[in-house]
């Protein structure tokens, strides 16, 4: 479960504390600027709190909207008590309104998870798979959790080793295998931090899927320092002097999960999508977000990518490199 708190007022933020504490939930902070993009794209089951003192009706009338297309449920935040009618703002749509007394004593992780019960769309019961689960996508809190055979929300990550297929035009085929299984290694321990596990590998690519609680901002952080650690990954190996170029694309996607090596019959629009964002319009050297992403990871690492266009219908920012890098 997820909950998004959009303000820019620091006493806002600390109403969230408690519950920031607990392992149930994962909080994200946003500015009140980016909230409304973010409610339009954000994945259930989730639930955005809005400050009462950024609220306008064009605002609510973006909320509603964003709730009505099956995304997250909005919460209001009033630690001044600006609004005089709270049941109204209940009948116009909000799952939860936190009062003055409320934000003087902090919000529960109990709380949270019940409005986000409150939040969710009512549906007719939909068919169960051998797991257990719906058929709709579950968030996927930990590893433990995940189960062979159902569909999951991840953060994933494509990742290609650039120019190899040149190499292996001169290179003995056991280097080239060797200089993957090195790489292999490399992008296992830049991800295991954040509990990122290496899922697909095919030829020179492969994909990593972190569990969707992990923070964007966690995930984000582990690619930013593995494309400027390049030379030290590089240097790092003694198996064919070469200076390594790698492409990362980071984005947010469902899929059936199975066993790394059991994969084979996968069908899933979000790996696919990633896959050709990767091998056909991604360019070497280079580490590439949705655009989605830049509306939930922080100010500072949002300064770190630029425009980078558009494939698929999926819009994308590119990392600014270093001059010297």
């Amino acid at each position: 479960m997820r909950v998004y708190v959009c303000s820019d007022d620091p006493r806002v933020r600390r109403v969230f504390s408690r519950a920031a504490a607990s392992k149930k939930i994962t909080i994200e902070f946003l500015s009140a600027a980016d909230a409304f993009a973010a409610a339009k794209r954000a994945d259930a089951p989730s639930l955005c709190y809005v400050d009462a003192a950024s609220l306008t009706k064009r605002r609510l009338a973006t909320l509603q909207a964003a709730r009505s297309g099956g995304r997250p449920g909005f919460g209001i935040v009033d630690p001044a008590g600006s609004i005089t009618d709270p049941a109204q703002i209940l009948r116009e749509g909000a799952a939860d309104y936190l009062g003055p007394k409320l934000c003087r004593a902090g919000v529960t992780a109990a709380r949270l998870e019940a409005a986000l019960g409150a939040a969710a769309p009512k549906a007719a019961a939909r068919p169960k798979k051998e797991c257990g689960e719906p058929v709709r996508a579950r968030p996927s809190r930990d590893w433990k959790s995940v189960q062979p055979g159902c569909e999951y929300l991840f953060h994933m990550l494509y990742v290609e080793l650039d120019g190899l297929k040149d190499t292996g035009l001169r290179s003995a085929e056991s280097t080239v295998g060797r200089l993957i299984a090195y790489f292999q290694a490399a992008v296992e321990r830049a991800v295991a931090a954040e509990r990122g596990r290496l899922w697909i590998w095919t030829d020179f690519a492969g994909i990593v899927l972190f569990p969707s609680a992990v923070s964007v901002d966690a995930v984000t952080a582990a690619c930013l320092r593995f494309m400027l650690s390049r030379r030290m990954v590089s240097m790092d190996q003694s198996i064919q002097k070469l200076l390594f170029s790698y492409r990362l694309v980071l984005m947010e996607g469902t899929t059936v999960y199975r066993e790394r090596g059991r994969t084979g019959t996968i069908i899933s629009d979000s790996v696919n999508s990633l896959s050709h964002i990767g091998a056909k319009y991604a360019k070497p050297g280079n580490f590439y977000l949705a655009e989605t992403f830049t509306y939930r990871i922080a100010p500072g690492f949002r300064k770190c990518f630029g425009p980078a266009g558009a494939y698929e219908g999926t819009k994308l920012v590119k990392m600014k490199l270093p001059a010297r890098y």
